[in-house]
């Protein structure tokens, strides 16, 4: 069976931090080494933590002393991780019972792919589920060719989609692809998803293995309060999939394909967030949306 790694990073996480640990550490095959990296936390995180690595050898924790934010510190992660696959968790979610012992197996039947995902559920700070997002396409276990990923999975489903939260990378794979390009902001990790799995093909889990909570303080939240920001980003990662790097793994129309929609994701999560619900009634809102859907389109048509 292939070596795992779990990376961990944390900044004022110590409310949550501890379900983490526990829903790591409760996996019916749990990693070879959790790496939980402090980033200057001002609460109880790391006394939370070490509570934890004092039960499990396989802990092992790195402090910063100034906080030097989520993207600095996934940039440098993956010298830090010595597993086959590698995992990468948040202080605020939780993975689900059966996912690593699923993942690692198959991995393990099929070397040669760049990653292994699964089905992730969307819930409140409460735990209650609100949806879950998968690959409708899929509904058993698949392993997939580029091709076929990038049609059944990339170009089926909405152009923001992402399920990089429930998975295991090779980590040679993410490797080559760059890691997580800090430059691309709140979307650096699911470039690396979407160029992996481009590149080496996936294999993919037909039941829920992360549970994504919800709240106010998310990055994705507060990136839909920021258009411009997130308009940059798309055009930073329009430049790279059409680069020399990239450009065999990303087919130009398919570069479209997903500009056009996801600029589209971008202005309707700004409206929503600023929309009262009761400015618009239900039908006159689908309208709304139908009228950006056109506009967007025909612009990039």
């Amino acid at each position: 069976m292939p070596r795992l790694s779990v990376f961990l990073p944390n900044y004022n996480h110590g409310r949550h931090i501890g379900r983490a640990i526990e829903a790591i550490a409760s996996q019916s095959r749990p990693p070879d080494e959790l790496v939980i990296v402090d980033d200057g936390s001002t609460d109880n995180s790391v006394s939370v933590i070490w509570q934890y690595a004092e039960r499990y050898s396989w802990i092992r924790l790195v402090t910063n002393s100034n906080n030097r934010g989520v993207l600095k510190v996934l940039d440098e992660c993956l010298p830090l991780l010595r597993g086959d696959y590698v995992f990468f968790a948040s202080a605020d979610d939780r993975i689900l019972p059966g996912f690593f012992e699923a993942g690692l197996a198959a991995a393990a039947r099929q070397p040669n792919a760049g990653m292994v995902f699964g089905q992730i559920v969307a819930e409140t700070d409460r735990e209650e589920a609100l949806y879950t997002i998968k690959v409708r396409a899929w509904d058993t276990d698949v392993c997939a060719e580029p091709e076929r990923f990038r049609r059944e999975c990339l170009e089926a489903e909405p152009a923001g989609q992402s399920l990089v939260g429930s998975t295991l990378f090779r980590r040679q794979a993410l490797a080559e692809v760059g890691g997580f390009r800090v430059e691309l902001g709140s979307w650096c990790d699911s470039f690396a998803w979407r160029a992996v799995g481009l590149r080496y093909g996936v294999c993919y889990l037909p039941f829920p293995c992360m549970a994504w909570t919800i709240h106010a303080g998310s990055i994705s939240h507060a990136a839909s309060r920021r258009p411009r920001h997130m308009f940059d980003i798309v055009r930073r990662g329009t430049a790279l999939m059409h680069s020399p790097e990239f450009r065999d793994d990303f087919p130009p129309e398919h570069v479209r394909r997903w500009q056009r929609g996801y600029y589209l994701i971008i202005i309707e999560h700004y409206v929503l967030s600023y929309l009262p619900q009761t400015w618009l009634t239900r039908m006159s809102r689908n309208r709304f949306f139908r009228y950006l859907r056109t506009t967007v389109v025909s612009v990039f048509s």
